[in-house]
């Protein structure tokens, strides 16, 4: 094996210097390539990684790239059935998981890549440096064991996660995410360091844009562009491994996660379908996996954050609380039904306190409401009555009073009514008998109110249709059915009409 990728980077090199078309150095490449996988095919583990391990000591970049890349697509880790079934035929295959035999060869490979990942002979740029990097990764996707060998690897990548050069900052990250998907709470002491650096890391990419940065040239402002994209992807993909293997110590660090994944411009954005993607998985994860009584009380404490960064951000909260009303269980529901409510009401008044940072009220207002519509199917008819009395006296609160705050009472009404609309969709009839809290606020508002924010010409047109009514002698619901029909703040009544 150590011949056959030593003469093939000789004779590349030569072939060059003497002129060799591209065409036969391809075909010598890929006919040395397949005699190499044939090789490796049948070696067994330890005389394997013991090949590689004399490769390492070359230090040179195509000396990584081929034993890397034969580990990659000669395991049968991802092998479907038939291929397996093919390659047990013809070959001994390599083991799932590092065993007894394997092991102290495995480990000396480890070492000595750890070895060249900290050489202070290369620069962060060295490809030696990327490469070794990434056969850590590779290697700990094809051969996934809690050994302690990888912790040590773990150790030594971490510290070059705040690396200047971006494409190593970013395997490294992804590196880290493989090799806590394989330690699982065995990487629990190097987890503060983790989020320590990804987190500056990812605040530092983004404060620093790119127009501004220093690596703002004409000729390379593209690559550096994919290099940031590619590093806030790896930081994701570390994040989604860091909660699904330590979900449950990431109690001191959910705010800044939260911070992370819910204010940062580029995860609350739709700049990057992929990063969006990514950024939600790793969102629902979280409110799905992390318990009630440690994710509650952080996710609540952003909305005040989130607000100052617009729309998307308070959307992205309010989808996170919907996601984790949906994980909760009766318990957890008994306890903080009341508190979840209260804060979807205080987003709801958003419509009327009309803060500059929000420009689309609609779309915030519709991920509230489906988050009290998630939490209302969970609730007892005990728990929701009164919830649903006091969101009524929260709507007519700026109604009773002064009619000199008219217009902010109707902001109020509106919000409730698109409320008590997404109750009747969703809870149908058993929602009829609270019909009856509803229809004399109806009256009230179509009757006293009719004239917030109308022009002058509707609101005559109006108080003529009452009189006429009244004049008719007709009762007070036909007078309110008439006016349902006419105000464009009432639409929900025209839906109550058949019942």
């Amino acid at each position: 094996m150590e011949q056959v990728v030593l003469h093939s980077q000789l004779v590349t090199v030569r072939c060059k210097q003497v002129s060799i078309t591209s065409d036969i150095i391809k075909a010598f490449k890929d006919c040395a390539n397949r005699v190499l996988k044939t090789i490796t095919r049948w070696m067994l583990p330890s005389a394997y990684f013991k090949g590689i391990t004399q490769l390492l000591g070359h230090a040179k970049r195509k000396t990584l790239g081929p034993p890397s890349e034969t580990v990659k697509g000669h395991s049968l880790v991802q092998k479907n059935p038939k291929e397996m079934k093919k390659m047990k035929q013809k070959f001994i295959a390599f083991p799932l998981h590092i065993d007894e035999s394997s092991a102290p060869s495995f480990n000396e490979l480890c070492l000595k890549i750890v070895e060249l990942i900290d050489n202070t002979m290369d620069g962060p740029d060295s490809p030696v440096k990327l490469d070794t990097v990434s056969s850590i990764e590779i290697m700990a996707k094809e051969f996934p064991s809690d050994h302690l060998i990888y912790a040590t690897c773990l150790n030594v990548i971490v510290k070059h996660i705040g690396s200047d050069n971006l494409t190593l900052s970013s395997r490294c990250i992804r590196t880290t995410g493989a090799l806590i998907s394989v330690l699982g709470s065995k990487a629990l002491s190097q987890l503060p360091l983790v989020l320590k650096h990804m987190i500056a890391r990812a605040h530092e990419i983004s404060n620093c844009p790119i127009q501004n940065s220093k690596y703002n040239q004409a000729d390379v402002s593209q690559e550096v562009t994919s290099h940031k994209v590619s590093l806030l992807l790896s930081i994701l993909v570390t994040s989604e491994a860091v909660v699904e293997k330590l979900g449950g110590s990431l109690n001191p660090y959910l705010a800044d996660i939260l911070d992370l994944l819910v204010l940062h411009p580029e995860y609350a954005s739709e700049l990057d379908m992929k990063m969006k993607l990514k950024a939600a998985t790793v969102r629902k994860l979280l409110s799905e996996k992390i318990p009630a009584r440690l994710m509650l009380t952080p996710l609540l404490q952003i909305f005040s954050s989130s607000l100052i960064r617009g729309e998307s951000s308070l959307c992205l909260v309010f989808e996170m609380l919907s996601s984790m009303i949906g994980a909760m269980d009766r318990s957890p529901i008994v306890t903080y039904h009341a508190k979840l409510f209260e804060q979807c009401l205080m987003a709801l008044d958003l419509r009327r306190q009309h803060p500059q940072s929000v420009r689309s009220i609609n779309m915030v207002e519709q991920s509230v409401i489906h988050a009290m519509i998630v939490l209302t199917m969970k609730l007892i008819e005990t728990m929701f009555r009164p919830l649903f009395l006091h969101s009524l006296e929260w709507a007519e609160s700026e109604f009773e009073g002064s009619y000199l705050t008219k217009s902010r009472g109707v902001e109020r009404t509106i919000s409730f009514y698109m409320l008590v609309s997404k109750l009747t969709e969703q809870h149908r009839t058993l929602f009829v008998p609270y019909f009856k809290y509803l229809l004399e606020g109806c009256i009230r508002y179509l009757t006293e109110d009719q004239d917030a924010g109308l022009p002058t010409s509707t609101q005559k047109r109006k108080k003529a249709k009452v009189g006429d009514t009244h004049n008719r002698g007709k009762d007070k619901s036909s007078v309110s059915k008439a006016m349902a029909f006419e105000s464009t703040d009432s639409k929900f009544l025209i839906s109550l009409l058949p019942l």
